[in-house]
């Protein structure tokens, strides 16, 4: 006998309609990246990210390579964003899966250049700078340096700079205006070095 109670229905039309006025909010060279993490948020991944696709994303969001596998099997072909750097272990995955990994280490990403190069590839990756948030990406004084010497390594490209606001849905927006103001700040060095990257992204929901 089945005591369950209680159960979540989900409208395709009304998360298509969810979407549409995120993306209302954008410029129209903007491109979009919707995060489907943790079965986006329990809404069924392979679900919602065929309607983000239908609806525009030019990328999907993940934390984990078993999450990016599950969309690869369900023929989901747009750039998919680990949002995590992953084991070093895991790069074969990564690379097989055609996943962009995020990097905030340089040990992590001269062992993926060294991969890329035994398999003849040029990979794309994106790198999260710590601005606050305190739980994952770059960090501390040495943040351009380590950029710098991730930019020189082979057979790797920086495609994206982010971060991530740790309180953009309070109402004082203070400490969201210094995290991207040392994002910024971060960017601005990093331009005076020749070290630029093609996206730049902050804006979770609520920013």
């Amino acid at each position: 006998m089945n005591n369950l109670r209680c159960w979540v229905e989900i409208e395709r039309k009304t998360v298509a309609q969810n979407i549409r006025l995120l993306k209302s909010k954008l410029n129209n060279s903007t491109e979009f990246l919707i995060v489907v993490k943790g079965d986006a948020y329990g809404h069924d991944i392979v679900e919602v990210s065929r309607i983000a696709v239908s609806e525009g994303a030019t990328f999907l969001g993940v934390a984990y390579l078993e999450e990016a596998s599950i969309l690869r099997k369900a023929r989901i072909k747009i750039p998919i964003l680990l949002l995590t750097q992953p084991s070093i272990s895991d790069i074969d995955t990564l690379i097989k899966l055609n996943v962009i990994p995020t990097v905030y280490s340089y040990e992590f990403a001269k062992v993926l250049s060294q991969k890329a190069k035994e398999q003849s590839k040029s990979l794309g990756i994106h790198i999260k700078i710590d601005t606050g948030f305190h739980r994952l990406g770059i960090k501390g004084g040495g943040t351009i340096s380590e950029i710098q010497k991730i930019n020189s390594l082979p057979h790797i490209e920086i495609q994206g700079f982010y971060t991530h606001f740790s309180s953009a849905t309070t109402k004082d927006l203070d400490y969201t205006k210094t995290q991207f103001a040392i994002f910024m700040n971060a960017i601005n060095q990093l331009k005076k070095k020749r070290v630029v990257a093609k996206y730049l992204h902050t804006a979770n929901s609520p920013a």
